[in-house]
């Protein structure tokens, strides 16, 4: 059985493990969208970011 394992993505700061996690799930799929465009695009919350927030960057 083959298992496609998800390219391991680090946050850099603190509040934005919600845009590492698009990321990380975006890449695992083919789209190849990185962290720093997610950033640009969508910066992270103080306290984290908010789900209804990243349903958006879909």
């Amino acid at each position: 059985m083959f298992i496609k394992r998800v390219k391991l993505i680090l946050q850099s700061e603190d509040s934005e493990c919600g845009q590492a996690c698009l990321a990380m799930i975006f890449n695992y799929y083919g789209y190849g969208i990185s962290l720093p465009e997610l950033r640009k695009n969508h910066s992270a919350q103080t306290g984290g970011t908010k789900v209804s927030y990243l349903m958006e960057t879909c």
